[in-house]
């Protein structure tokens, strides 16, 4: 896949928790793909962070504001809803399903897993619409985020998988 497809943006965000240091900074990198309307959020190092931080700092991001404002321009296909379901931990994951004109499920996907410490491990490859619905059902709206963009470290020219022999 070619770095042109996406925007990859790199960050630190704050991922204190009670067996991490404190003061520890956790990263990850944001990737927006316009053409496809899609974003993902992968966590590369440090500890979880808080789940509304996170996404805080999704949807503050401007590429992705920009294609929230698309979305929100446009109309939905397919009947879906949103489904959160908790368990006794206190997990949450968030699905959305999508239905036939008689009302059947015909597929579904899951968009989100909060931990039982209210822990976000990233974000999947998701549709801007699908995490648009999500945060609306949520009932998450942009705050304040500790994150903040980082300078990228990104795969020199020469880079290779090649094998190389030397006795």
């Amino acid at each position: 896949m070619s770095r042109a497809e996406f925007v990859m943006k790199p960050f630190e965000i704050d991922g204190l928790s009670s067996w991490c240091e404190a003061k520890k900074r956790s990263t990850g990198v944001l990737r927006i793909w316009p053409e496809s309307k899609t974003i993902e959020v992968k966590m590369l190092s440090g500890c979880d962070p808080w789940y509304l931080d996170l996404l805080n700092f999704v949807l503050a991001d401007k590429d992705v504001r920009r294609l929230i404002r698309n979305y929100q321009n446009s109309t939905r296909v397919e009947r879906y809803a949103i489904n959160i379901s908790s368990g006794m931990s206190g997990r949450q994951d968030v699905y959305i399903n999508f239905y036939d004109e008689y009302g059947l499920q015909v597929r579904g996907k899951h968009l989100l897993h909060i931990s039982c410490c209210d822990k976000l491990w990233g974000i999947p490859k998701i549709y801007v619409g699908d995490f648009v619905e999500a945060m609306y059902t949520m009932n998450v709206q942009p705050g304040k985020t500790t994150a903040k963009y980082v300078k990228p470290y990104l795969e020199p020219e020469w880079a290779s998988t090649d094998v190389h022999s030397i006795i």
